[in-house]
């Protein structure tokens, strides 16, 4: 009985589907679920229901919900899209930005914590390498880099900017 219910309704509804998803693959699988579930509520639901009458609002309701999501997903995603397009815009004046107050910030450290921190961070020097050329010990070294970078903190962070 279930059977011929089905496929006395289930063109009609797919149909009827596609005319508001505009997917063929979606309208069956949204017929299938609504099919589904007047099949698991069929004990609960009154008598007097008209299953031709609740198919249809079944249908119409999950394809306008299906309708709705689409377009949240792609409002969402031009959201993201133009919010991606305005980062792009951004990184070339804050980096130069940046670059300026790094530099400003290197040039205001003091005697060996400066030059030990240029030689870390602009020759790609190791510790090791670096205590050689300057004649101090790997520790010293380190603790001239520990230096350098707290302080430069403190000066980038007096500007605003995060570390």
């Amino acid at each position: 009985m279930f059977r011929e219910f089905y496929v006395r309704h289930a063109l009609q509804l797919t149909n009827q589907a596609y005319r508001i998803v505009m997917d063929e693959e979606q309208a069956k699988d949204l017929v299938q679920e609504v099919f589904l579930q007047l099949y698991i509520k069929a004990e609960s639901l009154p008598e007097e229901l008209n299953p031709g009458a609740y198919l249809n609002t079944s249908i119409r309701n999950r394809s306008l919900n299906i309708l709705r999501d689409k377009r949240l997903q792609q409002q969402h995603h031009r959201h993201l899209a133009m919010e991606m397009r305005e980062q792009e815009k951004k990184p070339l004046f804050e980096t130069l930005e940046l670059r300026m107050q790094l530099n400003n910030s290197m040039n205001a450290l003091q005697g060996k914590s400066r030059d030990v921190f240029f030689l870390r961070h602009y020759e790609n020097k190791s510790h090791r390498e670096i205590a050689n050329i300057m004649g101090i010990s790997k520790r010293t070294v380190e603790k001239h880099i520990s230096k350098a970078v707290h302080q430069m903190r403190e000066d980038l962070g007096e500007n605003n900017i995060n570390s």
